[in-house]
């Protein structure tokens, strides 16, 4: 089930992984994103801020680049909920804050 969505930073839509949400409910979810990401392409370095927006059915999201390790796994802090992507000839010296634009993302209701 594919939703619309907002959050503190920005809105967005993705799709929904358990049952049917009520309109208006507020959840604690998690996220999930399976595009792989290039650096230069779809990652880009972007000035320090958090932004989610939708474009058409691509979803472009500003996010602070907490670390790269080896293994070109990172470690994203949205807003303070944290995210791992898979990130592909990143430099270096990697920027602080990163724009990535993609279009699968998925939410799983927290049951708390």
């Amino acid at each position: 089930m594919h939703i619309t969505f907002s959050t503190a930073i920005g809105t967005g839509a993705a799709t929904w992984k358990d049952g049917i949400p009520e309109a208006g409910e507020e959840w604690e979810v998690e996220l999930e994103i399976n595009d792989e990401f290039v650096y230069g392409e779809n990652a880009k370095e972007v000035n320090e801020s958090y932004s989610l927006s939708m474009e058409k059915e691509v979803v472009n999201l500003n996010a602070r680049l907490i670390s790269i390790a080896e293994d070109k796994i990172a470690i994203l802090d949205i807003n303070g909920t944290k995210v791992m992507i898979d990130l592909i000839d990143c430099p270096s010296n990697p920027p602080r804050f990163i724009h990535l634009s993609f279009k699968g993302l998925n939410l799983y209701p927290v049951h708390l």
